[in-house]
């Protein structure tokens, strides 16, 4: 974990960041992985872009989950994955960066000029899936000594092995 500096972000105790990931983590890889499965089964076939678009807002999270401690802005309250045990900070893959200005713009900005065209062509779907289901077993991995007892990482750690 990494040590606090003066007026940096308060980290909180292993309680609640187990309780962080046990839940809100929880909740948000297995709605990208769900979302994900979708995708990949119906290709090359269209899937709703409600799928794609809830995709990628769970995609848009992880991404500030793993990478946010590059944000000078980021928020006190911020979890981020630098913040347990064991995991030591990731620079952003060139082939994953680009995408990260377009997809917060695409997802919170509502525009005259947004297509469905977009969700498919814009964003490489699996390209994302993969690396974030591949960083995310890998933080699992990394963080199973600070939370041995946890039922429900392990259980997540188990869901996207399939």
């Amino acid at each position: 974990m990494k040590k606090q500096k003066k007026g940096e972000r308060k980290i909180p105790g292993k309680e609640k960041r187990k309780e962080f990931l046990e839940q809100h983590f929880y909740y948000e890889v297995l709605l990208m992985r769900d979302a994900g499965k979708m995708i990949i089964q119906a290709y090359p076939n269209p899937i709703s872009d409600h799928v794609k678009a809830s995709f990628l807002l769970h995609i848009r999270n992880l991404y500030e989950f793993f990478y946010g401690y590059e944000n000078p802005r980021v928020r006190d309250d911020t979890a981020l994955a630098i913040d347990h045990e064991g995991w030591e900070a990731k620079s952003v893959p060139e082939d994953i960066g680009p995408y990260h200005k377009p997809l917060h713009i695409f997802l919170s900005h509502l525009s005259y000029e947004r297509d469905s065209e977009e969700l498919t062509n814009r964003f490489p779907l699996l390209r994302l899936y993969n690396h974030f289901r591949m960083l995310t077993m890998g933080f699992l991995e990394k963080i199973d000594e600070e939370y041995p007892d946890s039922l429900k990482l392990k259980e997540l750690k188990e869901l996207l092995k399939n």
